[in-house]
């Protein structure tokens, strides 16, 4: 495991992609190899979740924000490894979709690892689900208002509107996602292009890492906002295209990595590495165990 895990990042990457082409296998081999794969970060994610059991009970934001992020990678995993080999020939939209998802995961905790502020800036990325939220109500109640003169059954009317202001300042909870509770003003983390832009570190692998999630997360976008070009790649079932895939699960797996050594670092645990990544697929560790 030792050997595996020392091989450069970008060494690996191109040994992925030169074996596949090299090999020139079957899509649908492949498919079923990809479909495994997930199915192990899937196995990997929940073994580092057992790591916590009895331990994370009291709620504590970056705490809260890690178990979450865990989880939420051992289901994508899964739904990943089933829809892979269970969908319509030529159909990738949804694991593409599924992958965007997990490359902002990655650009994200990748940061988080880096940042001297971590706490911190994880507070401001929950705010900013709290604010989309909030502002989505708000321009609803709006919109009802001037539309139907607030009549409508089901939708806030201007005083269940403040009543809901008044609790979002007076709950702790909430309150601490606030730059200006008066003016209900919520605090901003920087978007993920100017997050994936900034991102700088003095370990190259990560740079690497940075650039290729990035390139990944904008062309996945494509099919979360549909447009003729991703039409047209999803028609490409091609060995490059499932290239991708795999590639896409590395980071998958240091997603899991840096969650688990969160938790080594905070709370004790053991991180659990799947041997089958590190030494059948080569997959390599970013973060130094």
């Amino acid at each position: 495991m030792k050997l595996g895990i020392a091989l450069c990042v970008g060494i690996t990457l191109l040994i992925i992609i030169l074996k596949y082409t090299r090999k020139k296998r079957k899509p649908v081999e492949y498919i079923n190899k990809l479909s495994f794969v997930a199915s192990r970060i899937y196995g990997m994610a929940n073994k580092n979740l057992e790591q916590l059991e009895g331990k994370v009970q009291d709620s504590e934001e970056t705490q809260d924000y890690y178990v979450g992020m865990l989880r939420r990678q051992a289901m994508i995993a899964n739904d990943l490894s089933l829809i892979l080999v269970d969908r319509p020939s030529q159909n990738l939209t949804t694991p593409y979709i599924l992958l965007r998802t997990l490359m902002d995961d990655f650009l994200h905790v990748m940061h988080l690892d880096q940042s001297p502020s971590k706490d911190e800036d994880i507070i401001r990325i929950n705010a900013k689900s709290y604010r989309d939220n909030f502002m989505s109500v708000h321009n609803l109640t709006k919109s009802e208002i001037q539309e139907y003169s607030g009549e409508t059954l089901g939708y806030l009317n201007p005083e269940a509107l403040e009543e809901l202001k008044n609790i979002i300042r007076a709950k702790p909870k909430i309150n601490k996602y606030l730059e200006d509770s008066e003016t209900l003003k919520f605090k901003k983390f920087i978007p993920l292009t100017q997050l994936a832009e900034k991102f700088d570190s003095p370990n190259k692998h990560y740079n690497f890492a940075r650039d290729r999630t990035y390139h990944f997360w904008k062309s996945y976008s494509s099919f979360v906002h549909f447009s003729i070009w991703c039409y047209e790649y999803e028609l490409r079932e091609d060995i490059l295209n499932l290239n991708a895939i795999e590639e896409c699960f590395q980071y998958v797996f240091n997603t899991v990595h840096f969650c688990a050594s969160h938790f080594k670092e905070t709370k004790g645990t053991q991180v659990f590495i799947d041997p089958y990544l590190v030494k059948e697929m080569r997959f390599a560790l970013l973060k130094k165990m």
